[in-house]
């Protein structure tokens, strides 16, 4: 009856609320399963922390339901809580009562790893360079691959978006012109250049699920996985750093995985670890401050279990920092603007004038140095800060602000201070897509600044490709898939289970995509940006799999 009152009071909820109905049925099926086994569902104190910490970000996500006001408010609040906790406690005590005990059955098979990699590698490669060619040519250039094209013809690069990446895309890029002698063909050329990458990665992981002798379903349903989902299909010509980021994570966890456990070539497995871990430095600025608390933990948990990994783990970080803070400003790559960093602290002085709470006449002062706050009032939108942070840099303040930083941090905090509630509000709204269910945001594009005669707006595979995209809107299940806090949440039941069954290596493993989120959590432009959280699609499956496999080390 709780989880029933949850479902009704999150009703009004405007993420997915199919996400919540999925984990509501599964509550109620791990309950009707210790009932039936007469197991008992007593709670230790990490099954009570996760589910707490389960239901307090639902709740917290959909705080508008409960400011109706009142005693009505207080109720609905109280019900979301209880039946949230309820809900999670289900579910984490079939983990650790079920799931803690269960292992794949092995299976031997005949076929060669090899040709098993080659099976899946093709039929993802020719399935995307088919939509390439006939739906989507040359690929999708976003503003942010036009500003690195920009770069490129220019000259005149800057670090915000990874220099690594730009120079990817012009290697490519001029090779394409140097064959075809055309703009779209050598634009073309990365385009089919990503989509291999990205097959061969996938193509891996699979692989690696495979010599891992679990049911071939499972393998099977892996390949389809990563073969047919939309956002798959879409990102492998999406000229994005996020795209390459993501399948390099899925690298870093697949070769570092086959590492631990002794699987086919140790020296292969090393050497892609070690490319896994440059392009999770080097291809999206939050990916080195993940790496850099990862090789932490790997020398505190693993010691000098796998001496020659850290060592050379600890090389790429060092050669990534020096690249990033001395080496590119030293060959003429000028510094971005580090306005991104600041979205969240400054949409909460935001949301403070939003709301007209009160501000001091030194306080009012010291912003309008940065921003005219009588604008700011006027564009601010609690889902986005480029409104707040394009009014700042208009002004002149993002200058201002960096040269008396110090200044503005203690402004920040003494707004905070007086108006918490605010700077809350304007937290939650700004992160909650990744930690709070699934919401209706944009997930991938096909259109670009390109001439729209070079497409195929009007064929019919085109009409049939948007098509098959418009299910998973118009089918409301499919929408989970879709969901950034789910697969979150996932990841955080992946932890725990990883804890109680002692799996350190998935569970190290799995710390990398709880970063990518965590740093989202410090800095995010937009509440609910898919790509930013790639990697969590790309990884996900991969380590559910490798969670439930006996931890003996093998040679395939």
């Amino acid at each position: 009856m709780l989880i029933f009152f949850w479902l009704f009071v999150l009703r009004r909820t405007d993420s997915i609320f199919e996400v919540y109905m999925i984990l509501a049925i599964i509550a109620v099926i791990c309950r009707t399963v210790f009932v039936r086994k007469k197991e008992s569902v007593a709670a230790s104190w990490s099954d009570r922390i996760y589910s707490a910490l389960f239901s307090f970000m639902i709740c917290a996500a959909n705080y508008r339901i409960f400011s109706v006001g009142g005693v009505k408010g207080v109720l609905f609040a109280l019900i979301a809580f209880v039946g949230g906790y309820i809900c999670a406690r289900y579910i984490i005590a079939w983990c650790r009562t079920f799931a803690s005990r269960f292992m794949f059955k092995k299976y031997e098979y005949e076929m060669r790893p090899r040709t098993v990699f080659l099976l899946v590698f093709g039929a993802i490669a020719v399935i995307n360079l088919l939509i390439l060619f006939v739906c989507c040519y040359p690929g999708v250039l976003t503003a942010d691959s036009v500003n690195q094209l920009s770069q490129l013809d220019t000259g005149a690069f800057t670090n915000h978006h990874p220099f690594l990446h730009t120079m990817t895309i012009g290697v490519f890029y001029k090779l394409g012109y140097l064959l075809f002698n055309d703009h779209y063909a050598a634009i073309a050329t990365y385009s089919v250049f990503q989509i291999l990458a990205m097959a061969a990665i996938f193509a891996y992981a699979v692989m690696t699920v495979y010599q891992l002798k679990v049911n071939r379903k499972i393998t099977i349903a892996m390949a389809i996985f990563f073969a047919i989902a939309p956002y798959h299909i879409c990102y492998s010509f999406s000229i994005w750093k996020d795209v390459l980021f993501g399948g390099g994570v899925l690298l870093f966890v697949v070769a570092c995985y086959r590492y631990f456990m002794a699987i086919g070539s140790k020296r292969m497995s090393f050497v892609l670890a070690i490319l896994g871990a440059f392009l999770l430095c080097l291809f999206r600025s939050n990916g080195l401050f993940v790496f850099l608390v990862l090789l932490a933990i790997f020398w505190v948990v693993f010691r000098k279990k796998y001496l020659k990994l850290g060592i050379a783990f600890s090389v790429v970080a060092v050669f990534a920092v020096v690249m990033n803070f001395s080496a590119l400003p030293a060959f003429g790559v000028k510094k971005a603007n580090t306005v991104e960093a600041y979205s969240i602290p400054l949409q909460q002085i935001a949301r403070v004038i939003y709301d007209e709470r009160e501000l001091s006449a030194e306080q009012y002062e010291k912003l309008s140095r940065i921003m005219d706050v009588e604008e700011v009032k006027k564009v601010y939108l609690n889902f986005i800060s480029d409104p707040v942070k394009i009014a700042v840099i208009n002004g002149g303040g993002m200058e201002y602000m960096n040269e008396h930083i110090v200044d503005y941090a203690k402004l920040w905090a003494e707004i905070g201070m007086r108006h918490p509630v605010e700077y809350a509000k304007a937290h939650i709204d700004e992160t909650r897509g990744y930690w709070g269910g699934g919401y209706y945001w944009w997930v991938w594009l096909l259109q670009n600044d390109l001439d729209p005669s070079e497409r195929y707006n009007n064929s019919l595979p085109q009409k049939a490709f948007n098509g098959y995209l418009d299910l998973f809107y118009a089918f409301k299940p499919l929408r989970a898939m879709m969901g950034i806090g789910l697969f979150t949440w996932i990841s955080l039941l992946v932890i725990y289970v990883a804890h109680k069954k002692k799996n350190r290596h998935v569970l190290f493993l799995t710390l990398p995509l709880v970063g990518i989120i965590g740093t989202l959590f410090i800095a995010t432009p937009v509440f609910a940006e898919f790509r930013y959280s790639y990697a969590l699609f790309c990884c996900l499956p991969f380590l559910v799999v490798a969670l439930f496999v006996k931890q003996t080390k093998r040679r395939a």
